[in-house]
């Protein structure tokens, strides 16, 4: 090799290690700016994580407030329903039974549908219940009486035996040989 070829490699070869000395320089500035940078951002993530959690124990009142709100909802709507189904669109017209006229519903077909179905997936110790709502304590004869003045057929047997099956709904009390059906707790 000559002298030049020489050179020229040797010029090659400290370019080349120049060029690698900046690329090394450059990349081990960018990982302290990254170290930096992630050192900081987990600074933020942990000021926020505070700052959030604090936000979230000020909030835990109102958010477990609506919650509260959100089941009483649910129930009234259950009531509702229950209602509906016992004295509604698909029962006896209770307007008449009670001396007031129903308002006439703009869509009455779909009401009374609704009213029909809710009807159908009403069970017997619903309706006793919802009666019971309404009275302190009641005879299983006046249960058959209501049952009869909103339609809905029950004998003696299935009365007794609905409130049976359902102990922790119902309470049965016995005075002077009649028996006597209450509603458990604060229904």
């Amino acid at each position: 090799m000559n002298a030049t070829a020489l050179s020229s490699k040797t010029q090659a070869n400290i370019y080349v290690d120049s060029f690698a000395q900046q690329l090394y320089a450059l990349l081990n500035m960018r990982a302290a700016s990254l170290a930096t940078a992630m050192a900081g951002r987990l600074s933020h993530d942990q000021a926020e994580l505070t700052r959030l959690e604090s936000e979230l124990n000020s909030l835990s009142s109102g958010y477990h407030k609506y919650l509260d709100v959100l089941d009483q909802i649910r129930a009234h709507e259950r009531s509702i329903q229950k209602l509906q189904a016992v004295v509604g669109y698909g029962a006896a017209p209770m307007g008449s039974v009670l001396g007031y006229v129903q308002p006439e519903c703009p869509d009455d077909l779909d009401a009374e549908k609704e009213g029909r179905r809710l009807r159908r997936n009403l069970e017997l110790w619903e309706a006793v219940e919802q009666y019971l709502r309404f009275v302190p304590e009641a005879k299983v004869k006046e249960i058959l009486e209501f049952m009869e003045m909103v339609k809905i057929n029950a004998s003696r047997q299935s009365v007794e035996a609905a409130i049976k099956a359902h102990p922790k709904v119902f309470r049965i009390q016995k005075r002077k040989g009649e028996k006597f059906i209450s509603l458990k707790g604060g229904q």
